[in-house]
């Protein structure tokens, strides 16, 4: 969908943009990971042809991709505050007392077996079995917009049954198995002790993704949810949400 925006609004979400990351610095303990995180960003939000360590890179103006694997890789903090700050920013700006929470899961194609959850499974993206990673997501979304609020990455009994493979790949050893509906239910709770919604009666039906209905039960899906009152921001959709959605790691 095209946008009618000026100059003037793409200004000023820039500079939006720029108060979020800085206000984000709390999460690393060194100014260096401050300044790639912006970076990181705002590629991810950049009209690029393909996004990767290296062209977040190149348009960051560095000389190679270290950087910007250190900070994924290397550089200290925590993803999961990151999570809460972004879900706060969202609800902050986008909260309306008809938002409804949607869960979906999504999936990245893998070739090895190194990345952390990948197995030969079911693939959305394809409609078949393939190499993949699958990650069951939260939505937030209202009228104005809508945004990723949080994350969990779905873990086969391969490899939670495999401890010394967890252990190599980082995973504690106090994770255990888990199936896509019960890491949805995780959030949805998640989301209710944080104060994003409530759940009960009388509220709005929990929408599932397509992908993800036939993993979830009828009684599972008819979760009632509802968020506090409160009066809509007013901002563009996309401002919000792909602050959001990118970054939720």
């Amino acid at each position: 969908m095209l946008l009618d925006v000026t100059a003037k609004q793409i200004a000023e979400w820039d500079a939006e943009l720029s108060v979020l990351t800085g206000s984000l610095g709390y999460l690393f303990n060194r100014p260096e990971p401050r300044v790639v995180f912006a970076q990181f960003i705002e590629g991810l939000l950049a009209e690029l042809p393909a996004k990767n360590g290296w062209t977040l890179a190149e348009r960051a103006g560095h000389v190679t991709a270290d950087r910007m694997q250190w900070l994924l890789n290397g550089s200290v903090w925590d993803a999961d505050r990151l999570r809460d700050a972004v879900r706060d920013y969202v609800v902050d700006h986008l909260g309306d007392a008809d938002a409804s929470l949607v869960i979906d899961d999504t999936q990245a194609q893998k070739k090895g077996s190194k990345s952390v959850g990948v197995a030969f499974q079911h693939c959305g993206l394809t409609g078949d079995v393939r190499n993949c990673q699958v990650m069951v997501m939260l939505s937030y979304a209202t009228a104005a917009g809508q945004a990723f609020i949080d994350r969990r990455l779905y873990l086969p009994e391969d490899w939670t049954t495999d401890r010394d493979r967890c252990r190599e790949a980082g995973i504690p050893d106090k994770v255990a198995f888990a199936t896509k509906p019960e890491l949805a239910i995780a959030m949805l709770e998640q989301a209710r002790s944080a104060g994003a919604v409530r759940l009960g009666p009388g509220g709005r039906r929990l929408r599932a993704g397509p992908a993800t209905a036939r993993l979830v039960s009828p009684a599972e899906r008819a979760v009632r949810l509802r968020r506090p009152g409160r009066p809509a921001a007013g901002r563009p959709a996309g401002q919000a949400a792909s602050a959001g959605c990118q970054a939720s790691r």
